[in-house]
Parts: structure tokens; C-alpha cells; sequence
């Protein structure tokens, strides 16, 4: 048995190269090793079948390739050094870039071993059949069955012992967090806030992130937040009991798949108004945000519309829309609501949003829409009154006012499912200034995977890169609700 034939170790070795290049993030070890396991394995799969279909007759030189990967390797410690100084993180160490690709190699290996594995199996089960059915059809009738009940035992072990295993321990996970009360949060006191004695939600009912929701802040806003199993009619309840209709600002909340909000989001138009505004948000899911979408991405806009719908009914003046991430997502795809407010602040806003799929303007990374009348994205506050290249807006900043912010090295923003099989137009762009390296270059299946890999530690990094979106959000704020006119 050989398992690495000189075809399907070229590819690996392609695979490899590809996981060394650049992304949006410096990379830790395990996202290294994560990386380059993949790609290799990626690689090999395809390389495979490619030597298969042309007879085996391509080759290359071990000694070549083995050394394109060295430079590959150096070049890559370099590269992360560099991402890491424009998203103002710590240097990698270069045991962290080595010693990851060395782990990577070993977890490819592993699956090359699983892959033999099933071709023996398939081999086994075709024989049994042979030798059951002698008698040799024009029709690969052996093979075919044999592939069918290989495929079928692996589905079946996958589905049974992995995947329901798996989705089952993370929904009881994600319930247990949500079930979880911090000791270090104390519940509110204050009338004006969700989760006190004079609220119609009692404090448990709130959610692990309700309960931080409504904790903190300043003392005069307003805050209010259903969990889980409040309905929409529960909220406009306590809206009502807390006197929220009488504040001058009005900002819904869409939460992410957790229920979280970006406490800057709330904070931010607190501070600016002092305190003269209710926020409003409410949990549809405890789940993480991919999985949630995953698993139904109609929730979170179907959600979305059901708050907005009803408050708006209620009040046509003084409202705005907040989001980040798959919150963002859920506002911003009822895009015919956005008419209806005053304005709205998207954070991280994934790439497959339909308003933001449907903007053909340049740079993609930072399009300019109708001159700025009402959309505007930002990279950083001086987007909110020049583009990218540092000009003024053609049109005055009219209402609706609707922000998209979203980093450069942001990879939940930028990334989207055709990224595996087509260029993004958005990695084309070369933005002065920017926090994304100009030394991107796009591979078929691998930059996805990259990005994918990126995600994880993308709201862990220094506020202004990545997906932390902090103190930009005082003046993003403080503009669209018009408070620098």
C-alpha cells in the first residue's frame, strides 16, 4: 500500500504552499497546523484524482519541491510578522509558524491514513461481491456496489457517531452558558432596566447575555432585552412600563446567535446623548453565529423583521438599527425596513448580506454608494466624511443615515462560500492605509479555508482590527445620529 504516491505528494506540497501564504490575521500554532492539515489534505485528494485520470504520468522532482516549500516556510514567517505590526498584534514567534506546520503535516498524514482505510474497505467489500457474482456484467456492477456500501457505512458512522454526537454536546454547551448567571453581574435595581424587581422579566429569564445586556451603563438610559422565550409583545410591554417611547433616541438591537451585543454599540449612544435613549434588543438563539446560520439563516432575519416591524408601527421618528456579525445580518437583510428609521450602524457585516452583495461600486472593500447620500461604509471615522481616497462625499449625509463598518482584516466581513471556487473582486483592492496585506493572493478551495481558519480569533484582536469594533464607534455614533451637524 502506497500511500504517498509522487502525484498526490505534489499536491500536498501545492496544498502546503498555499496554507503558508498570508491572510487577513496573524496566526497562532494550532491555526497554523490547522492550515497547512487542510490544504495538504486538500491537495492530495485532488492531486490524486488528477494523476488517476492521466495514467500517472506526471512527476516531479522531490528535491525541487521540498525546497519551494523551505522558502515557502521562511517567507510565511516574515509575512506574519508583517500582518501581525498592521493589526497592531504581537509578532508570532517563528517556533509558532514552524512547529505549526510541522503538527499540520502530522494531522494530514492521519487523514491520508483514514483515506486508506476506506480504499480498503471499498476493496473488500468489491471482492465479496466478485466473488458472490462471478459472472462479469458490461456494467462495473462490483465497483458501484461496493462504492455504495462504502459510502453508505462511512455516512451513516459520520451522522450516528460524530455529527449527532457533536451537535447534540454543543447545544447542551450552549444552553448550559446560557443558563449560566455570572456572580460577577448584579442584577439591576434601577426601574428602567430589564432583569429588576419592577420588570415583567424576571433576572434568570434574560439569558447569560441579556443579563450583561443590562448591567452597567449609565444610569438614566434605558435598557431592555427579552430572552429566549419572551415574545415581541413581552417587549413592547416593558417598553412601555419603562417610558422608552419618550427618549428621543430609540436604538433596536439585533443580537448575534449567542444573543450577544457589542456593549460598544450600546455604550457609545449613551454617552453621546446622556443617557437620553432606550436600547432594545432580544435573543433568538443561544447557538454560536455559525452555527446558527448553519443551521437556519431565515432566524435571524425573520427575528429581525418581527422586532422592527413592531416597534415601528409604534413609533416612525427617533429609531435606529444596530447589528454586528450575524446581527448585522439580520437587520440588514430586511433591507425595506431601513427606509422606515433614522438610521443604522452595521458592524462586521457579513459578506453575503444581500444589500451589501448588491453594491457594485469601488473599491469593493470600501464602495461608495450614490455619492454617500445615505450609505456610507466605513474602515475607520475618516470614512464618514471622505472616501478611501481621502475625498469628500459627493452628497450630504441624508436620512436615512446607514453605516456599514468593517476592518480591512476583518474575515467575517469579507468572507462569502464562492470565495472557494472564484476570486473575491475585494481582494483586488489596495487600499492606502489599510490593515490587510498587499501580498494576498487568491487559491482555488485553500483562501476560504483560510479564512475560515482567520475566524476564530478575529474578535480577539486590538479594537480597530479584525472583527473588534470599539472606540471607532463613538464618532460612527455620534455622526449618524446627527450630533456633528
Amino acid at each position: 500500500m502506497r500511500l504517498f504516491r509522487r502525484g498526490a505528494l505534489l499536491g500536498a506540497e501545492i496544498g502546503t504552499w498555499a496554507a503558508l501564504s498570508p491572510s487577513l490575521l496573524p496566526r497562532r500554532m494550532w491555526q497554523t497546523a490547522l492550515n497547512v492539515a487542510g490544504c495538504q489534505a486538500a491537495g492530495h485528494a485532488i492531486a490524486a484524482g488528477v494523476s488517476r485520470s492521466i495514467g500517472g504520468r506526471f512527476r516531479a522532482p522531490l528535491t525541487l519541491t521540498g525546497a519551494i516549500t523551505g522558502v515557502a516556510l521562511v517567507r510565511s514567517i516574515f509575512r506574519q510578522r508583517e500582518i501581525a505590526d498592521l493589526v497592531e498584534s504581537p509578532r508570532p514567534a517563528v517556533r509558532d509558524t514552524a512547529v505549526g506546520a510541522v503538527l499540520g503535516t502530522a494531522g494530514y498524514a492521519e487523514c491520508v491514513l483514514v483515506g486508506e482505510v476506506m480504499k480498503a474497505q471499498f476493496g473488500w467489500v468489491r471482492g465479496l461481491i466478485r466473488r458472490a457474482f462471478p459472472r462479469r456484467p458490461r456494467v462495473p456492477v462490483p465497483a458501484l456496489s461496493a462504492l455504495a456500501i462504502t459510502a453508505t457505512t462511512w455516512l451513516i458512522g459520520t451522522r450516528f457517531l460524530i455529527v449527532r454526537r457533536l451537535s447534540s454536546r454543543i447545544t447542551q454547551k450552549a444552553e448550559e452558558l446560557n443558563l449560566f448567571i455570572n456572580p460577577t453581574l448584579a442584577r439591576p435595581t434601577s426601574p428602567l432596566r430589564s432583569g429588576s424587581p419592577a420588570s415583567l422579566m424576571s433576572w434568570e429569564s434574560l439569558g447569560a447575555k441579556g443579563r450583561e445586556f443590562v448591567s452597567g451603563g449609565s444610569d438614566s438610559a434605558v435598557r431592555i432585552y427579552g430572552g429566549i422565550s419572551a415574545s415581541v409583545g413581552d417587549i413592547l410591554a416593558e417598553m412601555d412600563r419603562t417610558g422608552a417611547w419618550e427618549r428621543d433616541y430609540l436604538i433596536i438591537h439585533i443580537s448575534t446567535g449567542t444573543g450577544w451585543v457589542n456593549p460598544w454599540h450600546v455604550a457609545a449612544p449613551e454617552i453621546l446623548t446622556d443617557g437620553n435613549v432606550a436600547s432594545v434588543s432580544m435573543q433568538y438563539s443561544y447557538l454560536q453565529s455559525p452555527i446558527t446560520y448553519v443551521a437556519d439563516r431565515s432566524t435571524p432575519v425573520d427575528a429581525a423583521r418581527e422586532l422592527l416591524s413592531a416597534i415601528l408601527d409604534r413609533r416612525s421618528h427617533g429609531v435606529y438599527i444596530a447589528g454586528e456579525s450575524l446581527g448585522a445580518y439580520g437587520a440588514a437583510s430586511n433591507d425595506d425596513l431601513l427606509e422606515r428609521v433614522d438610521g443604522a450602524v452595521f458592524t462586521g457585516t457579513p459578506r453575503f448580506t444581500p444589500i451589501i452583495t448588491r453594491v457594485s461600486s469601488t473599491p469593493h472593500s470600501l464602495p461608495v454608494v450614490d455619492g454617500g447620500a445615505h450609505i456610507r461604509f466605513v474602515a475607520t471615522p475618516a470614512h464618514l466624511t471622505t472616501d478611501w481616497r481621502g475625498m469628500a462625499y459627493e452628497e450630504r449625509w441624508a436620512t436615512p443615515r446607514i453605516c456599514f463598518v468593517q476592518h480591512p482584516s476583518d474575515p467575517v466581513a469579507f468572507f462569502d462560500w464562492p470565495i472557494f471556487f472564484l476570486p473575491p473582486r475585494w481582494m483586488k483592492d489596495h487600499l492606502p492605509g489599510a490593515d490587510r496585506t498587499p501580498a494576498l493572493v487568491w487559491w482555488p478551495l485553500f483562501t476560504g479555508w483560510q479564512l475560515l481558519v482567520d475566524m476564530p480569533i478575529s474578535h480577539r484582536q486590538t479594537g480597530g482590527h479584525g472583527h473588534t469594533y470599539h472606540e471607532e464607534l463613538i464618532p460612527v455614533w455620534r455622526a449618524v445620529l446627527g450630533l456633528d451637524d
